[in-house]
């Protein structure tokens, strides 16, 4: 199936993934990471997926001209947490992806089926900091730093 996916807080437009609706959101996510030309970096692992419909997934479902317009909160999107769920359980089946005629698509009423949140390059820089701190190694490099210091005086 082919469904279109789009990055919070990215106005550059939705991107096309084709896959089966029997895969799960784990596929998904590496699908997605596959399929962003390089603006996703992060792993595939630390994805957050959410369902493109409205209302925690019971409204409309968002469009491409939402995307162009800005979309910068998930918030009010049902969130695909579970990694083992099938595409079909979660609300990604044939038959139900909200479609459109080919004028309308053209017109920017497609359907946006996903939205992703991949975490920033700042994010994951402090992540890592942060699981340099919980090692210890950050101590060591203050406290290396700190003898240079001394050393040089």
């Amino acid at each position: 199936m082919r469904i279109f996916c789009a990055i919070v807080g990215v106005t550059v437009g939705a991107f096309e993934v084709e896959i089966d609706e029997g895969a799960t959101v784990s596929a998904l996510k590496d699908a997605v990471k596959n399929k962003s030309d390089g603006a996703i970096t992060a792993p595939s692992t630390k994805l957050e997926l959410y369902l493109g419909k409205k209302d925690k997934g019971r409204g409309p479902w968002l469009t491409q001209l939402d995307v162009l317009q800005g979309v910068s909160d998930p918030g009010g999107y049902k969130h695909l947490a579970f990694t083992d769920a099938e595409l079909q359980d979660v609300g990604l089946k044939s038959g139900e992806l909200g479609e459109v005629s080919r004028p309308e698509r053209a017109d920017g009423k497609g359907p946006v089926h996903v939205l992703v949140v991949a975490p920033s390059s700042t994010a994951t820089k402090i992540e890592l900091l942060e699981d340099l701190q919980q090692q210890g190694v950050l101590q060591h490099v203050d406290e290396a730093v700190r003898q240079n210091m001394i050393d040089q005086a």
